[in-house]
């Protein structure tokens, strides 16, 4: 063997153990019906037909929490400013895109993944909460939150910091998120009340529909609902109507239980 194929073969076998090695040390993926948890959530696509995505949301129900750390993995994926920057030019020159998968597909799969966990993905809720500050998936970390429901009810201090934020978007994320939780009605409550003058309708008519799932404990909202009613948005005073009426039907059937 020649020396330059000794060192071409010493190449090769060093890049395959190290291959090996990666491939070794990475943590076994949870298996259900014999598929891998990265197989289910492959057919959690917005291309995939529906049957698909409702089997794969059923089998990541059945893994339940020990899927958190690929699905949270998927929600903080980013694209880089190369693979961006690839995307671009594989458009321009009219060439499909085959392999490269963009961040927002995967924070869909990952929506979907705590859609179908829902409570189960409870565990998830310190790391999502430490997320929210920097970032750049904010609206998504805040639905995946909303998805939890009640069960991620100690993330409602970081939820309503995001009120205050920059984007229409993110604001009215978290008023969603908030009335999906309905959770420490005496920090959020005030909160949606704030949120009500916000000047951004879509602000306004979110926190007006957080509000009723509040029920009773939401009756100090009562006033800034009743000034909504009068409202230029359209979506608030509806919302608005609404939420009325399921803070009057809490109280009523509060009354009728005592």
């Amino acid at each position: 063997m020649t020396k330059r194929r000794k060192i071409t073969f010493f190449f090769v076998a060093a890049v395959s153990l190290s291959a090996a090695i990666h491939f070794a040390l990475q943590p076994r993926q949870p298996v259900y019906q014999g598929r891998t948890l990265s197989s289910w959530l492959d057919d959690l696509d917005y291309e995939v037909d529906a049957p698909k995505v409702w089997k794969a949301s059923d089998a990541i129900k059945k893994i339940g929490s020990p899927a958190l750390p690929q699905i949270i993995k998927l929600l903080k994926a980013e694209d880089s400013m190369y693979s961006r920057l690839g995307v671009e030019l594989l458009t321009l020159a009219r060439v499909k895109q085959s392999r490269f998968v963009p961040a927002w597909r995967h924070h869909w799969k990952a929506t979907l993944a705590f859609r179908a966990l829902g409570p189960r993905a409870s565990p998830a809720v310190p790391e999502l909460v430490a997320m929210l500050p920097d970032t750049e998936q904010k609206m998504e970390t805040l639905e995946a939150l909303g998805l939890i429901g009640p069960a991620a009810e100690e993330a409602v201090p970081a939820i309503i910091q995001c009120l205050k934020d920059g984007s229409g978007s993110v604001r009215c994320a978290a008023a969603e998120a908030l009335g999906r939780i309905a959770g420490h009605p005496e920090l959020a409550v005030p909160a949606l009340i704030k949120a009500l003058e916000h000047p951004q309708p879509n602000t306004r008519w979110h926190a007006a529909d957080a509000l009723g799932a509040f029920g009773e404990s939401a009756k100090s909202s009562v006033p800034a609902l009743e000034n909504i009613l009068n409202d230029p948005s359209a979506e608030a005073r509806t919302n608005a109507a609404n939420s009325l009426q399921k803070i009057a039907a809490s109280i009523a059937q509060s009354k009728a239980v005592k």
